[in-house]
């Protein structure tokens, strides 16, 4: 058979925009328990990274536990809100943790994750933040 010479071309078009979704949970347990216990409900696995630096002082430090998804594009953050004298969001003093999800999300993903770790019985409370104004944390985090 002869190529009638003309070429079919495909696009692949790939939705290069990634959400984040930010958390603001109080909790009165220390980082490394309520990232375990949102290892268990959520299924991921944070583990301790870098801690986070805020742009005002280089001596206050935020730990900091990350999770990526083997079958999905989310990654998971767990971040103290509080150093010794400093709290990293100054929009939400009253948090002890930022907790982020970024990759491509629904408002179901968002729900079932603000339900679960509700659950928790030592986290007093959850709540979905305005990510307009985490801008400036949004920089500090790396977030892509």
């Amino acid at each position: 058979m002869k190529p009638s010479g003309k070429r079919l071309l495909h696009k692949l078009v790939i939705d290069d925009k990634f959400d984040h979704q930010f958390f603001g949970i109080v909790s009165h347990e220390p980082d490394y328990k309520t990232s375990l216990e949102i290892n268990k409900k959520l299924n991921i696995n944070l583990q301790n990274d870098q801690p986070a630096r805020s742009n005002e002082s280089d001596l206050a430090v935020f730990s900091r536990f990350t999770a990526k998804t083997k079958y999905s594009d989310h990654t998971y953050q767990l971040i103290s809100n509080k150093s010794d004298s400093s709290t990293l969001s100054k929009n939400f003093p009253a948090l002890d943790y930022l907790f982020v999800i970024c990759g491509s999300l629904n408002s179901d993903i968002v729900d079932d994750a603000q339900s679960k770790i509700r659950d928790i019985t030592y986290v007093t409370a959850v709540f979905l933040l305005d990510n307009n104004k985490l801008s400036e944390e949004y920089q500090v985090l790396q977030i892509s």
